[in-house]
C-alpha cells in the first residue's frame, strides 16, 4: 500500500539528500519495501476529498462524509434546498457519476469490505457482524485527524439521519449524468459494477 506522498520521502532517501529540518513530510519511504527489507511501509492509507475523509487497511475501506455545522444549518432551514456533494456544490460532473454509482455516497459512516464488495456497493456501517471492523477503522481515522491542524468532526450528524436530508439527498442524486456532454460523446453510460 502506498500514496502519492510517498514519492518526496522515496524520491530522498534514494537520492541520499537529508529532508530539510523545516520541511514537514506525510509520506513514507518506500525504499524497505523497493529493496525487499519490509513487506509493506504504512498499516492504513489516508485521503480526503472536500466534506469527506477516507481510510483503508487494503481490506476494509472507511469513508466519514460530515457537512459543517454553517451547512447543516441552511439545509435545515431550507436555505439549501439540496444534499451538497463532498465538494459542496450540487452539480458537479465528476462528483455526479460517482454520486449515480455509489448507492451509499450520501451516508455519514461508510464501511466497505473491499475483498467481497470491490465495487463498494454494500454499506456495512451499521452492519453488527463488521462492529469491531468499524470501530477500529474510526479510532484509527480519529488518531490520524488529530495530527492534523484543521478539525474534522467524526461525531454523529442527527441531522444527516433524518428523512429531510434524504428527500435532499435524493434530489441531488436525481440530477443524473445526462447532462454531461463529454460522457455521453466518449462513453455512453458506464456500467458499475462492471459486469465481469
Amino acid at each position: 500500500m502506498a500514496q502519492t506522498v510517498d514519492l518526496l520521502p522515496t524520491i530522498l532517501e534514494a537520492a541520499h539528500i537529508e529532508k530539510p529540518q523545516n520541511m514537514k513530510v506525510d509520506g513514507l519511504s518506500l525504499i524497505p519495501l523497493i529493496s525487499g527489507k519490509a513487506r509493506k511501509v504504512r498499516d492504513y492509507a489516508y485521503f480526503e476529498s472536500g466534506y469527506a475523509r477516507g481510510l483503508t487497511d487494503g481490506r476494509f475501506k472507511y469513508i466519514a462524509f460530515r457537512y459543517p455545522e454553517s451547512t447543516v444549518e441552511k439545509m435545515e432551514q431550507g436555505i439549501i434546498d439540496y444534499a451538497p456533494n463532498y465538494l459542496n456544490l450540487q452539480r458537479q460532473a465528476h462528483s455526479n457519476i460517482t454520486i449515480e454509482h455509489y448507492p451509499h455516497y450520501f451516508e455519514p459512516d461508510q464501511l466497505y469490505d473491499l475483498e467481497r464488495d470491490p465495487y463498494e456497493q454494500r454499506n456495512l456501517a451499521d452492519n453488527p457482524e463488521y462492529k469491531k471492523a468499524m470501530q477500529r477503522m474510526k479510532k484509527e481515522m480519529q488518531g490520524i485527524l488529530s495530527t492534523f491542524e484543521h478539525p474534522f468532526n467524526l461525531e454523529d450528524t442527527a441531522f444527516m439521519q433524518t428523512e429531510k436530508y434524504r428527500k435532499l439527498a435524493q434530489k441531488t442524486r436525481s440530477i443524473g449524468t445526462d447532462w454531461i456532454e463529454w460522457l455521453k460523446r466518449d462513453h455512453g453510460k458506464i456500467t458499475w459494477p462492471p459486469k465481469e
